[in-house]
């Protein structure tokens, strides 16, 4: 009989859970028409679709932790117990009360299953929950000496602030800062000329009280000088500064020394001459101090004739017939080095080009040696020395073809070449980067010749 009950219990709690199952597949199937109608409408982000699935997930793990909880508990094994221990005529209130439990449990474990689902329209899958975990933080060590360069900053920003209220307290007291106010709002045409420069300086109104800088005389070099003297006898009379001896000589010895010289003249002559040689060591001692030593002289030489062309070079070209004249070479070659000037001379039997590179003091100077100083009609083409004036044959002639600005320098020094060829030499000024000047100068050679062979009307 207890074998029959048993197996009739067994029966039934299939049923049960038959039942169960087929009310859990047609919830899960309605849920997933819900979820499909709604993705008709509606499609679901990469971010916004995972956690869906991972809510789900721990929904199907949540309801399988609270079976597992709520068997584990002692009225619900108690139950079982009785149920598979009972007759059979006992079976029918404890499987009511079985189902009743079971249906309790089945509505907490619905319950909580559908709390979460009221938050889930609050949660945004685009934000990343942030662990409440603290993190570990490693060491920061700090170089030497990166406190004291923020503390040298900060003190050079408090004496830059104090400066500053300074300069502007003394602008306030001065009145420079109203001047300044005043400026700003000055019509531009105010007391200013045709080029845009002002008649007198915002500055300079208040303290001079002119309207221009005509109004103030120049000063006099002699009114100069005789103030200096008022104050340096006015500090004597005072006593701040010592009287100077006089300047005693030969010449003045019996109008400033008076009755010691009269009394012993050959002791006051001494005694004179002695000073006249230590004023005269003292002059000769502050002159040497004041000379330059050779080294310092080259230096100040350099320095003079040396010129800034980092901006732009100066460049001249010129074009001599002949420079068979040794004295008059000698002149071309040696001002260009000695002015540190950069460039060449190529020297062809058809024509010799000269071509210098410097500033513009440098070239002022060298065109004036080519052009005035060196004489060169003074010389017959092909001689090595000068002629006479009535003698025969073509005179020697000099000539500018070309002057201009170039951005950087072609030679690095002052050269002289020969050329047998008119394609050697060409290749020389092509080497450099500067063939035009040769063939500028070939062009002017030719045109010239052109211009004396011509037939005369």
């Amino acid at each position: 009989m207890m074998y029959k009950a048993q197996q009739e219990i067994e029966e039934k709690r299939r049923k049960m859970a038959m039942a169960a199952g087929t009310h859990q597949l047609k919830s899960s199937h309605s849920a997933s028409a819900q979820v499909s109608a709604g993705a008709k409408g509606l499609s679901l982000g990469k971010e916004e679709a995972t956690m869906f699935v991972n809510f789900s997930m721990d929904k199907t793990t949540r309801i399988e932790q609270l079976k597992a909880k709520l068997a584990r508990q002692p009225v619900v094994a108690k139950l079982n117990a009785l149920v598979a221990n009972a007759p059979a005529g006992v079976m029918a209130p404890l499987s009511e009360a079985v189902q009743q439990v079971e249906k309790k449990v089945q509505q907490q474990i619905t319950k909580e299953s559908k709390e979460p689902e009221k938050l889930i329209e609050y949660l945004d899958p685009r934000i990343n929950a942030k662990t409440a975990d603290r993190r570990r933080r490693g060491f920061n060590f700090h170089e030497k000496g990166e406190f004291e360069k923020l503390a040298n900053k900060q003190r050079a920003l408090a004496k830059l602030e104090r400066l500053q209220n300074e300069v502007s307290s003394a602008a306030q007291s001065t009145g420079i800062s109203s001047a300044v106010k005043l400026a700003m709002v000055t019509p531009s045409g105010t007391a200013r000329i045709e080029n845009g420069v002002p008649e007198i300086e915002w500055w300079d109104m208040l303290v001079l009280d002119k309207v221009n800088y005509d109004e103030i005389p120049p000063e006099d070099d002699v009114e100069r000088y005789s103030q200096t003297v008022s104050e340096l006898t006015e500090k004597i009379r005072l006593g701040l500064e010592k009287a100077p001896e006089p300047k005693v000589k030969i010449s003045n010895l019996m109008r400033v020394l008076g009755n010691e010289a009269i009394q012993d003249p050959t002791k006051m002559e001494a005694q004179v001459r002695k000073q006249m040689a230590e004023r005269l060591k003292k002059h000769e001692t502050l002159n040497a101090e004041r000379k330059l030593t050779e080294d310092q002289k080259r230096a100040k030489k350099t320095k003079k004739l040396s010129e800034d062309t980092s901006t732009a070079v100066n460049v001249s070209v010129y074009r001599v017939k002949s420079l068979a004249h040794p004295s008059k070479k000698f002149k071309v070659e040696t001002n260009a080095k000695q002015l540190q000037m950069s460039g060449a001379i190529m020297m062809h039997k058809a024509q010799n080009v000269i071509v210098v590179e410097g500033g513009p003091k440098q070239q002022k100077f060298y065109k004036n040696l080519m052009l005035n100083r060196i004489k060169w009609t003074d010389e017959i083409v092909g001689q090595k020395k000068d002629a006479e004036k009535d003698a025969p044959g073509e005179r020697n002639l000099c000539e500018m073809i070309w002057e201009g600005q170039v951005k950087r320098r072609n030679f690095r020094d002052f050269t002289v070449h020969t050329a047998t060829l008119e394609k050697q030499a060409r290749e020389f000024f092509e080497k450099h980067g500067v063939a035009q000047y040769w063939d500028l100068c070939y062009s002017t050679t030719v045109l010239l010749e052109g211009q004396d062979i011509l037939p005369t009307a």
